[in-house]
């Protein structure tokens, strides 16, 4: 019995960005949510629990990066790169790619 695949959630206001998006993660055998409003990306989250998230910064509604605090706010596990305990975790992820 194979393990669950790891989601990723896509937040971009670019219908053909995303949908290409989708396609490569999907071939490598992600789950990928999607969507191009940041309202909708914040309910999704609610409900879904994701490995990453890919953040357009410039959204129509609301800055990626005002998305992005409200997001590591409420689940702090999506918490960015750079912080140090999470290099081993980061190299892990580089090895299960490759």
């Amino acid at each position: 019995m194979s393990a669950a695949p790891h989601t990723i959630l896509i937040v971009d206001d670019d219908a053909v960005l995303r949908s290409s998006l989708e396609s490569v993660l999907s071939s490598l055998g992600y789950r990928v949510l999607s969507t191009g409003s940041p309202d909708a990306a914040y309910q999704l989250l609610a409900t879904e629990s994701a490995i990453a998230v890919l953040l357009d910064v410039r959204l129509p509604t609301m800055s990626g990066l005002s998305l992005y605090l409200a997001m590591t706010h409420r689940w702090p596990q999506l918490q960015g790169p750079g912080r140090a305990d999470d290099r081993g975790r980061r190299r892990a992820g580089r090895a299960h790619l490759e």
